[in-house]
Parts: C-alpha cells; structure tokens; sequence
C-alpha cells in the first residue's frame, strides 16, 4: 500500500503554529470542557495526515476508557472507540500509556500476521482502524497537578513513520499545554474554595464547626443590644486534654474535640456553643428563668462530658473546669467583651479549685487577676536585667552531602529568674506573646541569634528564630529584623530562619504572605513551625512562601508504633519534597525514630537523641566535640522505593504492641480482631518482598511467616487463659519480632546498596557530560 510522500519539516513547522495558537488559548476564566474541546480540534486541525485527536480526563484504573473530546475527519470512528482494560489479549498503545505512565507510538500494518489473526478481537480492531485510515496511533498520558485523575492525549495519523519521521516533541508540547491550562482550572477552584472557607473560618472554629471567639463576640454583642432576656455563659477547660492528646495522637484529640462540641450543643436547643482555643469552649445559654442558679449550668456541662467515651478502641474519661457568668441583656454596663472577660476570670478561679470544679463569677474575683499584672511587670524588669535569653537546640542533617552533620540550631527562649530559678516557657510566654513586650523580647532573641551566628565555630550553620501572631501584626516587624541584620554584617540573610507557626500563619493568611514574601525578599529562610497542629493542611502549603517545614513532635513520637501517625508524616515528607520544601522533624527521641524518618526523606532531625537546648557558651563546647554519624548515608535509597517496608515495620510494631498488652488483659479474650490484622499484614509482606533481592526478600518472608505463627500462639494462649502459656508464647513473639527486624535491617541495606550503585552511574554520567545542568 503507497502512503504518499511525508514532509517531515513541514509537519513539524505546522504542528509548532499550532503550538503558538494554542498558548493563546489558555483562557483564566475558561471552563474545563472547553479547553479540552478546543485543544482536540487545534490538534486534528493542525495537519491533514492526522486523522483523528481525542481527549481523556478521569481514572487511569477505570475499567473502560472512552474518548471525552474528540476532533478530526474521522471523529465517528473516534466516537466509537473504547479501551476495556480487562482484555487479557488486548493490550493496544491507550491501555499500555496508561499502565506504563509514558507516550506509546503504535503503527498499524496494512495487514495483519496469521498469529495476529488468531487474537480475539484485533481483526474488528484492525479493520475499523485501517478502513479510517489510521495506520499510527501516539498515546500521552499525564499526571494532573491538583487532581488525582490523568489526562490522556491520543492522535492517529495516515502514514505508519509519521511519528518516527515527525518526532513526538510537538505532541509533547501540545499535551503538557493542556495539562497546564487543566492545572490552572484546579488551581483557580482551589482558590475560590479556599477565600469561601477563608470567609467561613472568620467566625467559626475550622476543627468543630463551632463558633470561634470573634463569631462569639459578634452574637453576644448582637444579643446583649436587646432587652430585658437573662443569658448565661459557661467557659470549660479541658482537664489534661494536652496529655490526653499527645497519648492517643492528634487524630483521637481531634475525635474527643468533635465529641465534646457534639454534646455541649445538645444541652440546649437554642444554646450556642463556641471554640475558644485548644482545649476551651463556652456554652451561651439563653432565656434562662430568673430563678436558676447560674450554678446548676455548670453542673450541666460537666455532667455532659463526664459521660464514658470511646476513642481509638479506649476508654476516656473527661472533666473540666468551669466559669460562670450570668446576665440580663440591656443593660448598658456589660458589652460582650466585659461578659467574656468575667467568664475568663471565673474560669481562672474554677482552676485553682481544682479538676472538675466550677466557679461563679464574683467582684473577689477580680483581685486574682493582678497575678497576671505582677508578671507582666517581673517580664519587663527580668528584661532590662538580661534575665530572659535564648538557648540553642542543633539540628542534623538525614541526608545529602551534609548527612550527619550539624547544619544549623534553633533559639529558644528561657527565662531565669533571680528567685524562682528558670521558669517554665509555658507559664510566662502566653503572657509575653500578648503583651506589647514581646517586640522587645524578639529584638533581643533576634540580636544574641546573630551574634552566636557570627561566632567561628557557626560559620557555616543556619539559625531559626521564632515569631508570633503579634510580630506579624507589627508593621514595625520588617524594619526591626532588617536593622538586626544591618548590626551584624558578618552574618548573610539566608543564614536566618524566621519560624512562624500554623496559628500565627493562618490567623490571617492575606497579611502572613505578605509579611513572610518581604521576609524572603530580605534573604531570610522561612519555616512553618509545629505543622499539623492548627487549621493548615498540605493544600495550604502553596499560600505561603515557606522553605522549610517543621513537624510537630506530637506526630514523631508515634511514628514508629503507628500507622496513622506514619501515614501523616509520610505524606507529608512526600508532599513537602514535590513542593521542594525542606522538612524537619521535630522532638525526635529515639534512634528508631530517627532511622525511619532518614528513610523516609526527612531532610533534617532536631530533638533530645541529638542534644537538649543549651545556653550559648555551652553550644561552643558541644560543636567542638560532636562528630559527624557516620552511619548516615548520603545517598539514602528513595523513599519510594522503601515506603512499603518502612509501612510494614511501623504495622508490625504495632501489631506487637497490641500483642503484649494481651499479657496484662484478663486472659480469655479473642484479641479483638487481631487474628484479621496478622493476615493482612503477612499478605501485604509477600507482596512487598517481590521487589528485593531474591535472598533478601525470601529472608525477609521466613520472618513474617516466623512472627504470624508466633501471634497465633499468643492469641491461642490468650484464649485459652492460661497466664503461663501466654508468657511463652509472648517471649517467642519477642524471639520473632526481633528476627523480622534483623530482616528488615538487611532489605534497608540491600536496598541502600542499590541506590548507592544508581548514584555512582548517575554521578558518572554527570561527570561525563560536564556536571548536572538545570533549566
């Protein structure tokens, strides 16, 4: 069959007007359906040879793809086609992008093979392919930024080397334009959700749906306006909600916050219930009978959250402290502020009562309130006097050319008192960061940070300083790190981190990327402290200008015991690496926490297994006598490509931990669903030993298969109610447990080698070809 002559050139040179044409088309305002629509016909239109363009957008796992958009002479063929990815003998250039995640050039002969004959189905295929005149096809499949579908560029042409002859650069170019002009749809939508939800967050807390302190403030300020109805306000605290929470995780926390905002708005169907921070709520209660004690609605909420609960699989019990103030509205002496400010005081007062307690609001109150004013005036003396001064925490780098070094520290404030020794942080800082002082203290944290940063022995570390909601609000802020920098010109701007916190940063987000992009226009690194801890999620983290990204160590602790926990910082670590941002993690304890997050791609540790924070001179001493780990690695294996043992390891700890805790149980019990983990998880350890060496993950099977016979043994014994046969059967669970690890030891390692010899290959084919370029 005679295809007529290809004029490479000229179809290139067409296919790059089209290109150009195309680039005009992305349209801000433009819906999805007409991008893809209007990029299918500037495709088919682009060349005479190409008979068809079609468009997919959706699932690359959908059982059947067929054409959304479709654009050319043969569009009805187009029309027809269908893609069932359950046929086992039809795996045509669609089905083969999609699995494969790259372009796939198929030509088409005039005839097919008598084997090719035999396939069920590629005859009709063929037939109606040749009968179109298509006798190449070229698939482009691409990821979507902001989504979690793929979209899917398909184009046939006339000629069966047009794709050889022409080159797929042109197609490349037009497919990654369309994935351009979709991400900017997701982008533009993630946008308008984010300014609605930006609205809504105004006036309610993001966590419970609840009223936050400015919503509350405006309805009670709406409500006192009126007259002549008796209101009251509750404000609760939490008992060791902090314990409670850092002991379930976050997630339990959040579980318990959503139950207690669940049952306080039960208590009244006209009350209304409001978030005031962490662990606080206030319950308005209205048209209240002049009778009632204001007493009895104290004893309402704490009889509500006193009822049993359970959380995470145990049983938790809460109490909290209350204040009460009760009173009738029109009365022109009590503004919303004032009432708030009386519930605060008698709160004050049910807290030194003790758990539990609750306490009406009183004129005696009062007087308790000027503790708050001695210290206030102790702050502002013990910083004239130089009481208050930071110490530093180093930070060590997991990987890179740097692995094991320390490559920076973080200042922390400490205050030591002349009488009471060194104060907590926690008892005098929320009093600093509300007061005008806390300009002052940040001047002087920010000073005695770059004169320990100008010192020899940090020539080459960076520092992170923090800062509050009231630095942000500062308009004097820019000017006053400015001037720091100017009083220590030794000391570069990118040495400097100015760590802001999830709450500070998201109190405002307009105001803090404003603040922080003049930050960066400075030179200083920015740093999101304490992240996953307030209202941000990994979707926020393109609103800020951040080049690191701290942990919360509520989230370390339970890395290696949890899954939950290790799904969060994982996904996060992997989030934070596509975003090229830095990550630290916080707190970090134990030498196995520190080996999971290396292998993980954790880019930096700071906790008490590195150092405890210390003052200034001491730093000196401690940097010149720690010394590199070399156990390190530089070129760590990817974390993609260890994700699925690190999930096993941390599911196996877990696992084990509910195991034991079967020998303080009363025996007799079945495990409660253990039996189901422990198959799931030796399923899920064949599948993941597929992809070591034959030896390594034969080794590490033997292991599993080791530790699943042990826990059926424990769960037997467990059953049976034996305490001496659990005992054994727990120290052979402990036997096993640890061989799994010795396992898992050597498929890091193997895995480790493997990526160590890829690096050598790459850093040699650099080498070769004049270093790394970058665009």
């Amino acid at each position: 069959m005679e295809f007529g002559p290809l004029d490479a050139d000229a179809e290139r040179a067409r296919l790059s007007a089209a290109l150009v044409e195309a680039m005009g088309d992305l349209d801000e305002g433009e819906a999805m359906a007409g991008i893809l629509a209007r990029f299918a016909d500037r495709l088919a239109a682009a060349s005479s040879r190409l008979r068809l363009a079609w468009l997919y957008l959706g699932d690359p796992r959908a059982p059947v793809i067929r054409p959304q958009y479709c654009a050319g002479p043969e569009q009805r063929y187009g029309e027809s086609l269908s893609v069932d990815r359950s046929a086992l003998m039809m795996r045509g250039p669609v089905r083969r992008a999609l699995e494969e995640g790259q372009a796939v050039v198929q030509d088409i002969p005039p005839r097919l093979g008598p084997v090719a004959r035999l396939l069920p189905g590629v005859t009709r295929w063929h037939r109606a392919a040749v009968n179109a005149g298509v006798f190449a096809v070229l698939a482009l499949p691409f990821p979507l930024l902001h989504r979690s579908e793929w979209g899917l560029v398909t184009v046939y042409a006339d000629h069966p080397a047009y794709f050889a002859r022409v080159g797929l650069e042109p197609f490349l170019a037009l497919a990654r334009l369309v994935q351009v002009g979709l991400d900017r749809i997701a982008l533009r939508e993630s946008e308008q959700r984010n300014r609605a939800d930006l609205e809504r967050l105004r006036a309610r807390d993001a966590a419970t749906g609840l009223l936050n302190r400015a919503g509350l403030q405006e309805r009670l300020g709406a409500l006192l306006g009126e007259g002549g109805e008796r209101i009251g306000l509750v404000q609760l605290d939490l008992d060791d909600f902090s314990e409670l929470n850092a002991d379930l995780g976050p997630g339990a926390g959040d579980e318990v916050l959503l139950e207690v905002a669940g049952r306080l708005r039960q208590l009244a169907p006209d009350a209304e219930v409001a978030r005031l921070g962490a662990d606080e709520f206030v319950v308005l209660f209205r048209n209240l009978p002049a009778a009632l004690p204001a007493g009895h609605l104290a004893e309402r909420c704490q009889a509500a959250l006193a009822r049993p609960l359970q959380v995470a699989g145990r049983g938790v019990s809460l109490s909290a402290a209350a204040g009460v103030t009760a009173v009738v509205t029109g009365d022109a002496a009590e503004d919303a502020l004032t009432v708030l400010r009386h519930a605060g005081v008698a709160l004050a007062g049910a807290r030194r009562l003790g758990r539990g307690e609750h306490c009406l609001y009183g004129p005696h109150l009062e007087s308790r309130v000027s503790s708050r004013h001695v210290l206030y005036a102790e702050l502002r003396q013990g910083l004239r006097r130089g009481e208050l001064q930071p110490w530093f925490q180093p930070q060590l780098a997991l990987r890179g050319p740097q692995a094991g070094q320390v490559v920076g520290f973080e200042a922390l404030l400490r205050w030591q008192h002349p009488r009471q020794g060194q104060v907590a942080p926690g008892r005098f800082m929320p009093e600093a960061e509300a007061s005008p002082l806390i300009r002052d203290i940040g001047l002087q944290v920010l000073d005695a940070t770059l004169t320990r940063l100008a010192a020899p022995d940090c020539a080459a570390l960076t520092a992170g300083v923090n800062i509050g909601a009231r630095h942000l609000l500062d308009e004097r802020f820019i000017e006053d790190v400015t001037a720091a920098l100017s009083r220590h010109p030794g000391v570069p701007p990118e040495r400097l981190e100015i760590e802001v916190t999830e709450t500070a940063a998201f109190a405002d987000v307009g105001l803090a990327v404003r603040v922080l992009q003049r930050l960066r226009a400075l030179g200083c690194r920015v740093a999101l402290d304490d992240f996953g801890t307030g209202q941000a999620s990994l979707t926020h983290l393109q609103d800020l200008p951040v080049t690191r990204l701290k942990i919360d160590r509520r989230f370390v602790s339970r890395l290696a015991a949890s899954p939950r926990e290790f799904a969060i910082v994982a996904g996060t670590l992997v989030t934070a690496r596509g975003l090229g941002i830095e990550t630290v993690a916080e707190g970090v304890e134990a030498a196995e926490e520190q080996a999971l997050l290396t292998r993980l791609g954790c880019d930096v540790l700071q906790g008490f297994l590195l150092a405890r924070p210390m003052p200034g001179e001491a730093l000196g001493q401690w940097l010149a006598s720690h010394r590199p780990d070399p156990a390190l690695p530089a070129a760590p294996p990817q974390p993609g490509a260890v994700l699925p043992l690190l999930e096993l390891d941390v599911r196996r700890a877990a696992l084990r931990e509910r195991l034991e805790a079967l020998g303080g149980e009363r025996p007799g019990g079945d495990g409660d669903g253990l039996a189901e983990t422990v198959a799931a998880l030796r399923a899920d350890v064949r599948g993941a030993s597929e992809g070591l060496e034959p030896g390594t993950g034969a080794r590490l099977q033997g292991a599993a298969e080791a530790f699943t016979r042990a826990t059926r043994g424990v769960l037997r014994a467990a059953a049976g109610g034996e305490r001496r046969a659990l005992a054994g059967a727990l120290d052979e669970l402990t036997a096993a447990d640890g061989e799994w690890r010795r396992a898992a030891e050597a498929a890091y390692a193997s895995l480790s080698c493997r990526s160590g010899r890829s690096s050598g290959r790459s850093s040699s084919a650099s080498s070769a070809s004049g270093g790394p370029g970058r665009a």
